[in-house]
């Protein structure tokens, strides 16, 4: 099977770095609960430019070489490396690319392949569906409801990490199915090799 990963919180604890980076420079009071939606200008109140100037900061920061890898992601990853083909997906942009595959080289030296689908912090070169589509990915590892939602229209099964920014009111599609843990992302993979 070939899998994709997204990256930030669901290999890499990115927002909790980001919340600790943010409340101390800009003296702020976020918290990982109070992550109501995956729009930074939405928490904050601030227009859109300024929490992108905010996340690039963050990017500049010691802080982002500073984020660890997700509670049990680097030992779950190992095993599905045995039998699965691994792809990061992720929606950091291009320009960031060399840290970024740094980061996956020191942390997931297993992972060979990264696809962006951010030209820079402005402008997008792909959809994630897009890329899975062209790479043959089976099923999606995420945590972005918008991504989440546009793979399962083109029939690409998602596993959604469960978090306060990615709630809905309706129900979840049948092929989006939520999980809390990378111990329940070896699950599912594994139930779903079983079935085949």
């Amino acid at each position: 099977m070939r899998i994709g990963l997204d990256l930030d919180d669901v290999l890499a604890n990115g927002t909790e770095k980001f919340i600790e980076f943010h409340n101390r420079k800009h003296k702020t009071n976020l918290n990982f609960h109070n992550l109501f939606t995956y729009a930074l200008s939405e928490i904050l109140g601030i227009p859109e430019e300024l929490a992108i100037k905010r996340v690039i900061e963050f990017d500049k920061s010691n802080f982002s070489k500073e984020i660890s890898p997700l509670d049990g992601a680097k030992e779950i990853v190992k095993k599905l490396n045995e039998n699965h083909d691994l792809v990061v997906i992720t929606a950091r942009p291009k320009k960031i690319e060399f840290t970024t595959t740094e980061w996956i080289k020191k942390n997931f030296p297993e992972i060979k392949s990264v696809f962006f689908i951010s030209k820079d912090y402005f402008n997008k070169l792909k959809s994630k569906a897009e890329i899975c589509l062209e790479n043959s990915i089976d099923i999606l590892i995420e945590d972005n409801l918008a991504h989440a939602f546009e793979c399962s229209r083109n029939n690409i099964p998602v596993l959604l990490f469960d978090y306060p920014w990615n709630q809905v009111n309706e129900g979840l599609p049948e092929n989006i199915q939520r999980i809390k843990s990378w111990k329940e992302v070896l699950k599912k993979i594994n139930s779903k090799e079983e079935k085949k």
